[in-house]
């Protein structure tokens, strides 16, 4: 009965986890490697994983806001 209670504090601990956080870091490496790209570029490239344009507005502010892109004219860079 304890195990079963550990998986199940782990299984609603996830829950409230950020569902974005491995495509935020898939998004930081494509940026990295082209030096650079809009936000059409992201979302062609992640369009399986980000199926709307809100979507896609709410995680490219999130990177700005957290300083993990930044912008250079109308190019999205890595940022810190």
């Amino acid at each position: 009965l304890d195990q079963l209670e550990k998986k199940m504090d782990m299984a609603t601990s996830a829950e409230g986890m950020n569902p974005y956080i491995d495509l935020y870091d898939k998004i930081l490496r494509y940026v990295e490697l082209k030096k650079g790209v809009t936000e059409t570029e992201i979302w062609m490239e992640f369009v399986n994983d980000i199926p709307t344009k809100k979507e896609l507005d709410d995680i490219v502010m999130f990177l700005l806001t957290t300083g993990k892109l930044k912008t250079k004219g109308n190019l999205l860079e890595k940022g810190n």
